[in-house]
């Protein structure tokens, strides 16, 4: 009997924030996990185990991935002259992790 089962979790946050009458504050985050365990039984009998005897596996995979984004920007008009200043910082994580585990009789 061969299973499958996964769960993702996805999810956005986002801030806007002004102040000092000039300054704009925007944050921006973005996360998904996904986690999946795999099993799988060939039958000894017939089927691709057949050869071998039978084998069972089992697999699991763990996926965690986020992006964050800090914005800072300035803006002023001076008469007939316009400032836009725009300072941004933004990082990145990705993780994998894989298990697996094969059982036989030979």
């Amino acid at each position: 009997m061969d299973r499958t089962v996964r769960n993702t979790l996805a999810g956005q946050a986002y801030a806007d924030v002004r102040f000092l009458k000039d300054f704009n504050f925007t944050f921006k985050g973005d996360m998904n996990i996904i986690s999946t365990d795999e099993n799988t039984y060939n039958n000894a009998v017939i089927g691709d185990g057949a050869g071998n005897g039978g084998r069972a596996s089992q697999e699991s995979y763990r996926y965690k991935i986020y992006t964050m984004q800090q914005l800072l920007t300035w803006n002023k008009k001076i008469n007939l002259h316009s400032f836009d200043v725009l300072a941004g910082h933004e990082n990145y994580s990705e993780n994998h992790v894989f298990f697996q585990d094969i059982k036989g009789a030979t």
